[in-house]
């Protein structure tokens, strides 16, 4: 038996395959049973860019491995999540291996006592877990909803909207009501919620909307607009008109603004042209979200124009950056 290589020499023979290029699959497979995390990473992106589905075997060994002493033997979780990454590439659907990674925690020593380093393995093995039909799957997803950790919550809300049924829905509207320390787990939640009802959804997350914190009904706008919803663009007209605050009418508009939907620019617009002026000052305070479209710009200025308000014109330089 060959002396074993270190790490440094693994790497150096690694960087010489990369640049032969044609790998054969005994050498992806020599690359996934090394005990260095960063190598069976590389034979695991490679076998699953390379469509190997003869590796399977390999792949899932070397995932049980490293579940072993992870925090040892695959810091950061960085092998593991790659080969689950390969697994998912090949669509393997043996949903065991998916299990035990979405229950790994990794406690590793960090500054101040330990951090779980497995909250994106969590996350990604639900989502895994979902696409291979599992029956139980929302069974075992739902609780990542509440995970300490971000990359668990937000891949538990990918792999809820996965799922796809009813019950899925439900779930994403209770975390939704409940909230989350992190903006963008909400923005994942709402985009999952209106991938599965399109329509019902909207007014749902609309009605979030209007008592969100302004951090969280950015992200909750960000994810409306994303979803290019016609459906949006009714909800949110409606919400405006009921809103009874300036900031509640603001949140409203901003979010029609950040709209890619037919009739949302007009909307706007018009209120520009025909609004009381407190209301039109209204509209080019949630328009400021649009500064960098120089298609809206120039709208916006014929709409001003048309209104003759020089006042308005004045704020409204002032809101999108003026750069005459």
């Amino acid at each position: 038996m060959g002396k074993a290589l270190s790490l440094e020499e693994e790497l150096v023979g690694l960087r010489g395959l990369r640049e032969r290029g044609g790998v054969t699959d005994g050498e992806v497979t020599r690359l996934l049973g090394s005990k260095f995390n960063l190598i069976a990473a590389a034979g695991a992106e490679m076998a699953g860019e390379g469509g190997r589905e003869g590796l399977l075997a390999n792949l899932v060994a070397a995932f049980e491995r490293f579940l072993k002493n992870g925090e040892k033997t695959d810091k950061g979780c960085l092998a593991k999540v790659a080969l689950v990454n390969a697994l998912c590439r090949l669509d393997h659907r043996d949903e065991e291996v998916y299990l035990r990674g979405l229950h790994c925690v990794q406690k590793e020593p960090s500054f101040g006592g330990a951090v779980d380093t497995a909250g994106e393995l969590r996350g990604r093995c639900a989502t895994a877990l979902a696409e291979s039909n599992y029956p139980h799957a929302l069974d075992e997803i739902v609780p990542l909803l509440v995970d300490g950790e971000v990359q668990a919550r937000v891949g538990a809300a990918r792999a809820v909207a996965a799922v796809g049924s009813d019950g899925a829905a439900a779930a994403l509207k209770l975390k939704l009501l409940v909230g989350d320390a992190e903006p963008m787990v909400l923005g994942e939640v709402v985009t999952g919620l209106l991938a599965i009802a399109p329509e019902r959804g909207v007014a749902f997350v609309v009605g979030v909307l209007g008592r969100a914190t302004a951090d969280d009904g950015a992200a909750i706008t960000a994810a409306l607009a994303e979803s290019r919803n016609p459906a949006a663009l009714t909800v949110l007209q409606a919400a405006y008109e009921a809103a009874k605050t300036a900031e509640g009418r603001v949140t409203a508009l901003r979010a029609i603004a950040l709209l890619r939907v037919d009739g949302a620019m007009e909307y706007l617009l018009g209120l520009v042209e025909r609004a009381l002026h407190p209301r039109a000052r209204e509209v080019v305070e949630a328009v400021g979200v649009r500064k960098d479209d120089e298609g809206f710009r120039r709208r916006l200025e014929e709409a001003l124009v048309k209104r003759d308000d020089q006042f308005l014109m004045r704020y409204c330089g002032e809101v999108m950056g003026d750069r005459r």
